[in-house]
């Protein structure tokens, strides 16, 4: 019970730091390349990743 417990929190965390991770790099890589792009679409992209992730770790507890 403890060590799930346990892995539980490793993989949330590591599910947190991947969509900071992302959502960073996502920005500065769009922003560096596609300066035409609307800003809409980096709200998009900022809201998408973080629910991939977040499905991710909900299929893992599942």
């Amino acid at each position: 019970m403890q060590k799930s417990k346990l892995r539980l929190v490793l993989l949330f965390f590591s599910g947190v730091v991947l969509t900071l991770f992302t959502g960073v790099f996502g920005s500065v890589f769009f922003r560096s390349f596609y300066k035409k792009v609307p800003p809409m679409f980096y709200y998009m992209l900022s809201f998408i990743v973080p629910l991939f992730f977040l499905n991710h770790f909900v299929s893992a507890l599942l």
